[in-house]
């Protein structure tokens, strides 16, 4: 009986692939036998087949009660490479569902999991999956990470069937991070693998893809259209297989054909009408959301309005515009906030409704800032360094194992291999700092030419205000309003901007400072404020000197102290700590308050550029103050952290090279 299920479940996994109805057909056998054991790792794999299986058919809600039973029978006994399966499987399946918490408690699971598997048709799977499931929560940076592992396994020549996967994930994510040359370089090569074993769930995963590359590197919407068509023609021929992926492809035509290049408004609301209708019987919320933006965009243009929804309870543009924010809000996803905001502000300024379009602009740029801060070219630098090194373990693990017959011949290798990683490494840090010389460049340059127009709508604000006082109404005066209040936020931003593209540090700046007197100027600098909040400031051990640029390390201080002087708690007195010590790669400081504290949500954002947690009306500041103390630290070769507790205290910790 078990020898029969296993031949059961092996068949089961080469249909997956090519026909999955023959597939849910094998694993549903499989599970009739094996069920009459009793709960076993055989029936806990029969439940996992059926459900991927009906995943694999666009029956997703379906797979997870299968997946669900099958985690509820797992015990001590059940193989790694068992549990490893089934956590990943519903980590994809929160994740596609925007359960950003479910989604990663699995991801983890599945992660703790394959750190014993040696199975390598597994790792890559496995890696595939969790890849896929950190793209689709955006965290770019964990899924190209993972994916470089991955990758490098197949470098070992081994033959693995998920191996378009990783190919076809590493495109997603490049083109993500706006590299999109190399997002088109491994899409190219997974739709070579998809291609040699018939796999056409890939190859329309490749096209879709690659039909975003084109829309987005370089506009070219007519190529856009014609991979677009090449991929809804595939899906056309097994709608029971590819139904969820069909309305992925309506949904990018209907962005397409509302192209500015295009403008073909019909076509575009049609594609738009038989998305909505697939994916609102599928159950697929984030396409439910755009295509509802997709028809209200086209509406704005043709001036006219989907009868077919009025049964659905939606009578007017404006109906399908708040149908639209509603599903927003329940998705939660920054990408697809960012198109709806856009489509928001584009209706609302239709209707002439300013102070709405001025609200969704608002959270437009609060969603930009959310998505584009790890979009940065250093960071992409960093990650293809990281990449090469990974090669190069691997590389010399093998060496390692050849020791013996090749001795001599290893030491010579890897003499080359370091020495060619460390020219790498070396033009890389060129690179980067090249760059980064650049970009302040370019920042200060754009900061200081926006200063002049923003004076100037100032100016002529004030100038229209002044002259018109007598006729204008008091909605205008509204309107005059904003534009003077977004002015002046937009002239502290510029200031911010030109403060932060200055701040460098020059090596003949360095030198030997006594920390205790610099603190004092510290605390002279900040004497009102001191004063003011009764604050008490704690020093203890600390080295007696340091080496750094003073004038920058003196600014870092202050800016730390100031802020947990701003964030004290009203119900205790302000007390701060100062700490540090010198080890040999360095300095390590810490500074420590007993404020309102920061939720460890918010950890790796209050570092970020004009980030700010609180509203100006109750805390002043544009937010620029910890981007500051970043960039300070990492110009001295250090790294900052935060630790914190809500309601309790936050704690600074950064480090500095000596």
């Amino acid at each position: 009986m078990g020898n029969h299920v296993t031949k059961l479940l092996d068949k089961a996994r080469t249909q997956l692939t090519q026909h999955p109805p023959a597939a849910l057909a094998s694993a549903r056998e499989a599970l009739s036998i094996s069920e009459q054991s009793g709960p076993t790792n055989q029936h806990i794999e029969s439940l996992y087949m059926v459900g991927i299986s009906l995943r694999e058919m666009g029956n997703p809600k379906e797979a997870f009660s299968y997946y669900e039973k099958a985690v509820s029978l797992i015990d001590k006994s059940t193989p790694n490479r068992v549990r490893a399966f089934i956590y990943s499987a519903l980590s994809i399946y929160h994740a596609l569902r925007y359960q950003k918490k479910e989604a990663l408690e699995f991801a983890n699971m599945t992660l703790s999991c394959i750190d014993v598997v040696s199975d390598y048709e597994c790792l890559i799977s496995v890696y595939a999956r969790i890849g896929a499931c950190y793209i689709k929560l955006s965290l770019y940076t964990e899924a190209l990470s993972l994916l470089i592992k991955a990758e490098a396994i197949l470098n070992e020549d081994f033959s693995l069937k998920d191996e378009g996967y990783i190919y076809s994930h590493l495109s997603v994510v490049q083109s993500r991070m706006k590299n999109y040359e190399e997002s088109l370089k491994w899409s190219y090569k997974a739709g070579q693998v998809f291609e040699s074993i018939n796999n056409k769930r890939g190859i329309i995963s490749c096209l879709i893809n690659r039909a975003m590359v084109y829309y987005y590197y370089n506009s070219n919407i007519d190529e856009c259209i014609s991979i677009l068509y090449k991929a809804k023609v595939l899906c056309e021929e097994d709608m029971q297989q590819f139904g969820a992926t069909y309305s992925l492809v309506l949904m990018n035509l209907t962005n397409n054909y509302a192209h500015d290049e295009k403008k073909d408004y019909d076509k575009s609301l049609g594609y738009a009408l038989e998305s909505y209708g697939i994916a609102k019987k599928l159950g697929i919320e984030n396409i439910v959301c755009l295509t509802l933006g997709g028809m209200v965009k086209a509406g704005i243009h043709l001036g006219t309005f989907p009868s077919m929804l009025e049964k659905e309870g939606m009578y007017s543009l404006e109906d399908i515009m708040i149908a639209a924010l509603e599903k927003n809000g329940q998705i939660n996803d920054p990408l697809i906030s960012k198109v709806t905001y856009e489509i928001a502000i584009e209706f609302y300024e239709s209707r002439e409704d300013y102070k709405m379009a001025l609200y969704y602009q608002k959270k437009l740029t609060e969603i930009k800032d959310r998505i584009s801060d790890k979009e940065k070219d250093e960071n992409l630098f960093a990650l293809n360094i990281k990449h090469e090194t990974y090669r190069k373990e691997i590389r010399l693990k093998q060496l390692e194992l050849e020791k013996k017959e090749l001795e001599l011949q290893q030491k010579e290798e890897l003499k080359e291999i370091n020495r060619q990683l460390e020219e790498k490494v070396k033009a890389r840090t060129t690179q980067i700092l090249a760059k980064n010389h650049e970009l302040e460049q370019y920042a200060y340059i754009v900061a200081h030419d926006l200063k002049e127009p923003i004076r100037s709508i100032v100016g002529f604000s004030q100038l229209l205000e002044r002259k018109e006082k007598e006729n204008i109404s008091d909605n205008s005066k509204e309107l005059l309003g904003y534009i003077k209040e977004a002015s002046y936020n937009m002239r502290e931003m510029v200031d911010d901007l030109l403060k932060y593209s200055t701040i460098h540090v020059d090596e003949e700046n360095f030198k030997e400072v006594n920390l205790s007197q610099l603190l004092e100027k510290v605390f002279l600098n900040l004497r009102n404020a001191i004063k003011e909040s009764n604050a008490k400031i704690i020093v203890g051990d600390i080295p007696e000197h340091i080496t750094c640029d003073p004038i920058r390390i003196r600014q870092l201080f202050q800016n730390i102290i100031s802020n947990a002087i701003k964030f004290r708690h009203q119900e205790r007195n302000c007390i701060i700590k100062i700490k540090g010590y010198k080890s040999q790669k360095g300095y390590t400081f810490s500074i420590k308050d007993n404020g309102i504290g920061i939720s460890d949500e918010f950890f790796d954002k209050i570092f970020l550029l004009f980030r700010r947690l609180h509203t100006k009306d109750k805390f002043n500041g544009s937010g620029i103050g910890l981007s500051v103390c970043k960039k300070i630290v990492n110009l001295h070769g250090g790294d900052i952290w935060v630790t914190s507790e809500d309601n309790k205290g936050t704690t600074f910790h950064f480090t500095m090279q000596s």
